[in-house]
């Protein structure tokens, strides 16, 4: 019970006005005086306790607002991650909790994921490959593995797994899944480039080294075994070892440009011949570069060794040919590219600078057919534009390409489709090659395969299918058509009397007086030893004697000297002439009329022109 003041202040005059108090009244006051001391007491620590639990109430809910933020940080965080975060139950593999990332990658939402199991989204996920990881993380902490993950669209990607378990209220998975599909590209382009090598190195007949350059010992390959006749890989190879196989009359050449490579510190280059174990003799081109060792000394050159021989016989069978062939080979050098599926190039390799005189970054954006002539641009674009839409390889593409300069590349061009990950389609990578030189190389040996060497004229070969394909036209059109058949007069006293020089330039004298002699349509060949055939196209037997007979007269002007005696001597012909004059006639017959009718030249006295028609 509270009392209020004013019942105190009635009891309090009574003893100040000094009067008598009854001892009841005065037990009475001073409980009641006590009794508001302790309330006031009580009334006061309440409301301590009462500002105190107010604080601890303020100071929980503030930790609780921190405790939440930091999760919800932590969270950010997680989903923010390059790569997906996986909590797994260890017994049944379902997933208990998972971030944006992953679901992200997979195309699944957060209450799609959580429904799923591992087995779900990695079809490489077995028991047995579970109970492996359960084995391993018994016995270490994490695992790393790789495998694959199926997004909800049933494309896969290539995934590196980081696995963990975790021990709180009771065992987690803690999974992060790293998508590695450029990894795997870069590692697949890196295969194949491998592969080209090993295969270019196989094809060119190619063996490989690598020579310590302190005790001069050797590692070498298979091939390069073969090439020196070893049946089997030679395990004491060395440089004492090469230079004993190769000839004595190229050792000191090959030895001085090799040590003169290691005093320079510059690439090793030399051809030279070898005998081989067998006893053969080949031709070989050796290539070597210096290997740098990470604080830049040089220890080691490595390089190839390939077998020239056939090469170099060819060389010598033409050797008008043998430097620009030898050029290309030496300098054979392939341009990489790549292009977008608009046909622009995205990667051009530094080869483009010799190639075309263009930096690659000047190339970039641009197409392909902005480096062509207009003619060949447009032939290329529509062969390019089917390979586009097939999406098929382009193989052995020979095109035409503007040197920065302006003068004509031609390249020889191969490519492939690219595609990514999921089979989308992203453009083409491929290689170009300079083959300027190799088509001229062509059209030189197209011409002395069709060519007599000494008279320059055309040879037995050619000058039958030129006459097959004359003697139809004139068939199809009507046209006249006769053939002539010359030969040397007493050409083997020429041979005997002043040698086989003489008469070699006795029978370019009667080729160089064809040329002159003889219109631009009529077309002349040696078909023998001193035997020559000339065709008249659209000549009638009566005009073919005028040009015999011209003919021989030039012939019989035309002395050749004998560069020792310092005279000229004299020399004839006799020429049989035959014309066209039954449609079903070949070549054959008018060969053997005109040859009935040289004979008859030689017969009558030779230095003459004989005639046979057709009987």
């Amino acid at each position: 019970m509270r009392y209020s003041k004013p019942f105190a202040s009635d009891v309090m005059p009574l003893k100040q006005r000094g009067e008598p108090m009854s001892d009841p009244l005065q037990k009475l006051q001073h409980r009641l005086e006590a009794a508001q001391r302790a309330l006031a007491g009580a009334e006061s620590r309440c409301t301590r306790q009462a500002a105190e639990h107010r604080d601890a109430l303020e100071a929980s809910e503030n930790a609780r607002r921190q405790a939440e933020q930091e999760l919800k940080l932590l969270r950010t965080l997680l989903d923010n991650s390059s790569d997906a975060i996986e909590v797994i139950d260890p017994v049944s593999f379902r997933f208990l909790d998972v971030n944006e990332t992953e679901c992200r990658e997979l195309g699944y939402s957060r209450e799609e994921l959580l429904s799923l199991h591992i087995f779900d989204i990695d079809p490489e996920f077995s028991e047995v490959a579970a109970k492996h990881i359960e084995e391993e993380l018994n016995q270490v902490s994490g695992v790393r593995f790789d495998s694959v993950h199926r997004r909800k669209d049933g494309s896969t990607f290539p995934v590196e797994v980081s696995a963990k378990q975790v021990k709180t209220d009771r065992p987690y998975l803690f999974c992060i899944a790293r998508d590695i599909s450029v990894r795997k590209l870069l590692e697949s382009e890196r295969q194949i480039n491998e592969k080209r090598l090993l295969l270019a190195i196989q094809c060119g007949q190619m063996g490989v080294w690598e020579l310590d350059l302190v005790d001069h010992t050797a590692n070498t390959s298979l091939e390069l075994g073969h090439i020196f006749g070893y049946t089997s890989q030679e395990s004491e190879w060395s440089f004492k070892l090469f230079l004993e196989h190769v000839l004595p009359e190229d050792r000191s050449e090959v030895s001085r440009l090799f040590h003169e490579a290691i005093a320079r510190q510059t690439d090793w280059h030399c051809e030279c011949r070898i005998r081989r174990t067998d006893g053969e003799l080949r031709w070989i081109t050796v290539r070597g570069r210096h290997w740098h060792d990470s604080e830049g000394v040089v220890q080691r050159m490595i390089g190839i060794v390939q077998d020239i021989t056939e090469r170099k016989l060819a060389v010598q069978a033409v050797i008008a040919s043998e430097r620009r062939f030898r050029n290309l080979v030496e300098s054979l050098s392939d341009w990489v590219w790549e292009v977008d599926e608009q046909g622009r190039y995205i990667y051009c390799s530094p080869n483009v600078r010799d190639l075309l005189g263009y930096e690659p970054a000047e190339l970039i954006g641009k197409s392909p057919l902005e480096l062509m002539p207009a003619a060949e641009a447009a032939r290329v674009a529509e062969i390019f534009g089917t390979a586009l839409s097939e999406r098929s390889h382009l193989k052995d593409l020979v095109n035409i390409n503007l040197h920065k300069d302006g003068h004509e590349v031609v390249m020889e061009t191969s490519g492939a489709p690219v595609v990514d990950a999921d089979g989308t389609f992203r453009g083409y990578r491929g290689i170009d090659r300079d083959i300027t030189d190799r088509k001229e190389l062509e059209r030189e040996l197209e011409s002395q395969a069709r060519t007599d060497v000494l008279t320059g004229l055309n040879n037995r070969r050619y000058f039958f299918e030129l006459a097959e394909l004359e003697l139809a036209r004139a068939k199809r059109h009507g046209n006249q058509f006769s053939l002539l058949m010359l030969d040397v007069d007493h050409f083997k006293l020429f041979n005997d009397s002043y040698g086989h020089h003489i008469g070699d330039r006795v029978l370019q004298k009667l080729s160089e007086v064809c040329m002159h002699t003889l219109r631009e349509i009529d077309l002349s060949g040696r078909i023998g030893g001193e035997e020559f055939a000339i065709m008249l196209p659209e000549t009638r037997g009566d005009r073919a004697m005028e040009v015999a007979e011209r003919l021989r007269l030039a012939i019989a002007g035309a002395p050749v000297l004998l560069e020792q005696q310092s005279t000229f001597v004299h020399f004839t012909v006799s020429i049989g002439v035959t014309s066209l004059v039954a449609a079903g006639r070949q070549v054959d017959d008018l060969l053997k009329r005109a040859d009935d009718a040289l004979y008859a030249a030689k017969n009558a006295g030779r230095n003459q022109v004989c005639k046979k028609d057709e009987s």
